[in-house]
Parts: C-alpha cells; structure tokens; sequence
C-alpha cells in the first residue's frame, strides 16, 4: 500500500510525540541528500534525558548519522531521536534483509534468538545497519517536541499545541464576549459543547466534542474530553 503510486519518500512517526514538526523542512533536506534512505528529526537533550531516548552522533558538516544506540546505559550524545522519520522506499530493501538474516537465524535452532528475531524493530535493527553509510541523516529541529507518556505530558503538549494556534491559527481559539464564557488566554472549544456564559476558562484550556460545561465553572490547564458534563461552580486546575 505504502509504495502504490510510486512515491519519492514517506513519512513515519511516533503516536506519543507532539511538535511544531517540520516536515516541509524535512522534504528539502532529504532532497538534498540523494542517497539517504532516512531522514531522523533529532533534537537536543540534557545528559540525563538523552539516556531515556535513542541516541546519535552525527557528522556536523553532513548531518550524517555515524553511530546510533537505543536508549544506552551510559551517555553517548545530547542528540535524541525525535520519532520522526523521512522514509525513501528504498527502506523495504533494509527490511527484507534484516527479515531474511532473521530467519537463518530462527531456523538455527538458537534458543537465546527466537525471542528477539520474531520482529523487526526500526531502532535496533535498521538504523545500526544504516549508520556511517550515508544511508541515515538527522534534521535537528529548534521548534518544539515532546513525548506524551503521561496525563500530566498530555497537559503540556495541549499548552504547546494552543500555543502554536494561537501564532498560526487564532481563529481556532475561542473569544469572550457579551453572553460568551470568560476567557483568560488560549482556550479551544469545540462547535459542539455548551458553556455557560458565567464559567471561566483559560488559560490552556481545550474543551472537547458534546461538552457541558455548567454556571460558575472554573477550568485552568486542562483537557476536558469529548462528552464530559462539568457540573455548576465545579473547579478543575491541571
């Protein structure tokens, strides 16, 4: 399915990240490398979180990636892998010969390989094999990313996300006004969710799908989801 139409590359990401992504960037810089099979958004960590992340060195000049470990046991680079990757199909090729070199290995019998040769897995078999043969690239972005692992992450990207509409979209954020909700920095409701025109919200509020939102309410830094009735004068705060 994916190489239908015979595209130049694809896109592939991570379901817990959140970020001002830059992929036109990423299109243009791939581009510009002829030979690469991935393009990696990378960027820059303290040394205590580069630990919890895929690391990388990089060739400076080229933006190469030379070496690549997956969440390593002792300090290897400030450069994390973001979980974002340009893909040219010539990556199917990478996979069918980790696949096969991973079936010679099952049919040996070996009992230590048959627990982890039943899967491919892009961060410990693909990119080493990629490494330091101008194959594997890494766009290192200034805008923001963050994981999403926890509740209390999922408040920080809603913050960051109202943030970037608020810079691109402001039409998407909600406005006080005469019998409107008052509104205390960048708030999202949905078309379809009442609110009443006594309640407070803001600031980094998002309000979701056939929400009721009732007299007197106060809601800060919060996600309210889809369906959720907040009943008279209730507070909610992170």
């Amino acid at each position: 399915v994916i190489q239908s139409g015979n595209p130049e590359c694809f896109f592939v990401m991570n379901a817990d990240v959140c970020s001002d992504f830059p992929l036109s960037e990423m299109v243009v810089f791939h581009r510009e490398r002829p030979h690469a099979c991935c393009t990696m958004m990378g960027t820059e960590a303290s040394r205590e979180q580069a630990l919890n992340y895929g690391c990388l060195v990089e060739n400076t000049d080229t933006h190469e990636v030379l070496h690549y470990v997956e969440k390593p046991g002792t300090f290897v680079s400030s450069i994390i892998n973001c979980g974002v990757y340009l893909f040219s199909p010539d990556l199917f090729n990478h996979i069918a010969t980790v696949f096969a070199r991973h079936q010679e290995e099952l049919s040996s019998d070996d009992s230590f390989a048959l627990g982890s040769k039943d899967s491919i897995r892009l961060e410990q078999d693909i990119f080493p094999m990629l490494t330091g043969d101008s194959k594997l690239f890494v766009y290192k972005t200034q805008k923001f990313w963050s994981q999403i692992k926890s509740a209390g992450s999922a408040i920080y990207a809603n913050r960051l996300y109202l943030a970037l509409y608020h810079k691109t979209h402001p039409d998407r954020l909600a406005r006080g006004g005469e019998g409107m909700p008052n509104i205390t920095g960048d708030v999202y409701i949905h078309p379809s969710a009442t609110v009443d025109s006594t309640a407070v919200l803001g600031p980094n509020v998002t309000i979701g799908a056939n929400v009721t939102i009732g007299p007197g309410a106060r809601i800060r830094e919060s996600i309210v989801l889809d369906g959720a009735t907040i009943q008279d004068h209730s507070c909610i705060l992170h």
